[in-house]
């Protein structure tokens, strides 16, 4: 058995009595929260406090997660976290400036967008790829 719930890191090594999630979900009884228990999911391998593991099942059990992660708190206080999803301007890699581009755009509508590197600015993508100064015969360079 593990000596800490997994999710809050409470220590668990003083309590006996174990219950299985599995068989729990669908018959909670309020003495469960009234008792110290342990709650033990077998298809995680994972063991949880009650409050825990009461907070794991509605994740578990919800058809609505965006929800869940929209209004999560912590210790009672209200996140202030931006709404999901996040609309993130897209800058340059070389100059760091701003593109035109947001982060959901597909990348087949982008324009200069380097493959394996990220979304380039205009003057940065012309300046990687100008071939006006360069020698195309190996030769030339030596001369």
């Amino acid at each position: 058995m593990k000596e800490q719930c997994f999710i809050c890191t409470k220590n668990l090594s003083n309590i006996n009595s174990i219950l299985d999630a599995q068989h729990v979900k669908y018959s909670w009884r309020p003495h469960f929260e009234e008792n110290k228990y342990i709650l033990f999911f077998s298809k995680q391998n994972l063991y949880t406090c009650i409050p825990c593991g009461k907070q794991f099942f509605m994740w578990n059990l919800s058809k609505n997660k965006l929800n869940l992660l929209e209004n999560r708190t912590i210790n009672g206080k209200q996140l202030q976290l931006p709404k999901l999803p996040c609309k993130l301007i897209e800058h340059c890699i070389m100059c760091k400036q701003e593109t035109p581009y947001l982060d959901s755009d597909p990348l087949h509508l982008r324009q200069f967008y380097l493959k394996s590197m990220g979304q380039c600015c205009s003057s940065c993508y012309v300046a990687i790829h100008n071939t006006s100064t360069t020698c195309d015969d190996f030769e030339e360079e030596m001369y």
